[in-house]
Order: structure tokens, then C-alpha cells, then sequence
């Protein structure tokens, strides 16, 4: 059975090798992008089963980028995960409109981000729960 696979888009590299070796170490095929292009080139070359979204990214808001990964058809229905350091009401409510399953705050406890995925995307072979 194929693992499940998570898309870091974030440009905190720190935050991204944190969250890479946690996830990688439960059994996602984990792969990163620093920027909302490079994001986006991954998702719709290689729709994985969720996504981590830092909102605020270099050249392109998180929401901007949400918005192009719901108009592509194969990443429709991918769960996505918004991450923020900087959280507002306004933030959240435009977000939720886009189907966003969860939402994290930096600085965020790695075994709550863990829960999360695999809430979302649950990890394949033993103690998974995929069909």
C-alpha cells in the first residue's frame, strides 16, 4: 500500500525540515516547496493526499495560492491544513470559505500538527487506518 503524502508549502525552512522529519518518521512521503509557485508546480504535477499551507509566503499570500488549488479539479477535495504566525478573525473566516479542514498557529506543538495529518490523512500498514 502506497504511503499517504503531505506537500509543505512553507518558506520557514526550519519549520519545513521540523515538520518533514515528524511526518516522515510516521510514514508520509513527504515533499517541500519555499514558495506558492513552487507549490503549486508540485500539486498539480503530483496531487498529494494533503496539504500544509503557511499563509504568509514571499510573492504570493497563502489564500491566493488556496484559491488556485481549489479551481485545479484533481486537488479539489486534497484536505489543507492553513498555518499562520499571525492570525486574525477576517484571516479565518475568508480562509473557511475555501474548505480549509484546519488551521495552525506558529508557533504550533509538532504532536498537535501530527494529530492533525493524520486525522486528515491517515498513515498506511500497521496502527493506520487507510482502506
Amino acid at each position: 500500500m502506497k504511503a499517504p503524502s503531505v506537500l509543505i508549502i512553507d518558506d520557514d525552512r526550519e519549520i519545513v525540515r521540523l515538520i518533514e522529519t515528524a511526518l516522515s518518521a510516521k510514514g508520509y512521503n513527504v515533499q517541500m516547496a519555499y514558495d506558492a509557485r513552487q507549490g503549486l508546480t508540485l500539486a498539480l504535477s503530483d496531487p498529494p493526499d494533503l496539504i500544509l499551507l503557511d499563509y504568509y509566503l514571499p510573492g504570493r499570500d497563502g489564500l491566493a495560492l488556496l484559491k488556485d488549488l481549489r479551481a485545479a479539479p484533481n486537488l479539489t477535495d486534497v484536505p489543507v491544513i492553513m498555518i499562520t504566525a499571525r492570525p486574525s478573525s477576517e484571516l479565518v473566516n475568508e480562509v473557511k470559505q475555501y474548505d480549509v479542514a484546519s488551521f495552525l498557529v506558529k508557533p504550533f506543538d509538532i504532536n498537535l500538527l501530527v494529530e492533525r495529518v493524520t486525522r486528515f490523512a491517515p498513515p498506511s500498514g500497521p496502527g493506520g487506518a487507510s482502506p
